[in-house]
Order: C-alpha cells, then structure tokens, then sequence
C-alpha cells in the first residue's frame, strides 16, 4: 500500500499559480461556496464572478437540469478564459443520470463559439 496525500483542490491550484480561487459544493467544505448548480447562480445567489479557469470535476452529471450547469459554467468563465469538464462518457454504467461523448461538447463549443483546445 502506498501513502497517498490528498490535498483540498485550493491548495493544488496555488501551487500552479493560480491566484483568485473558488468553489462550489454543496457540502461547503473547504470554504466552498454552499450552492446549487441546477439554480442560476446569478439570480440565486447574486454571485456573478468570472475566472480565468472553470472546472467541473464529475459533478454535472449527477444534476437534473443540465442546461443550468453549464450556463452556469459559461457565465463563471471569462470571455478568453479556459473550461475543463472531467465527466463520464461511455462505460460508465450506473454513474449519475447523465455521461456525455465528445459530439456533446463539440455542439456545445460551436453553439457558444468556443474554441476546443483539446479533447
């Protein structure tokens, strides 16, 4: 058995650099922002923030309303800034309601005129 140090996600992403970091989660731990994705995060909770970098760790998912999460991620990330979704896709049987395949995002980015840096 290897020793595995599990850090919260703030401190990896000050380590990288990264200066003004959030998050939410409905836990609320590790100061995380204690809201729900499936409201509109603008309307809910006035929060209206925008960062350079969005991440969605396999949470979108587990979540009805899926047309919010990912408003919701568009409105928090800048116009120029970066989007990274690690969700299911095939194979993942019995894993949240929704798994997503790579047509999804390519007719999300040419919806909203994204561009894909990779996939």
């Amino acid at each position: 058995m290897t020793n595995v140090c599990v850090l919260p996600g703030k401190n990896i992403y000050e380590w990288m650099g990264m200066q003004d970091y959030e998050s939410i989660d409905l836990d609320g731990g590790n100061n995380s922002h204690k809201f729900r994705l499936d409201y509109d995060l603008s309307k809910a909770y006035n929060f209206n923030k925008q960062f350079d970098f969005v991440t969605n760790h396999g949470t979108t998912e587990h979540i009805l309303n899926q047309y919010m999460c990912f408003k919701n991620a568009h409105n928090l990330t800048k116009v120029g800034g970066y989007m990274f979704h690690g969700v299911p896709s095939v194979n993942h049987v019995n894993h949240g309601f929704f798994s997503y395949n790579q047509i999804f995002f390519k007719d999300l980015a040419l919806a909203n005129n994204y561009e894909i840096a990779s996939m």
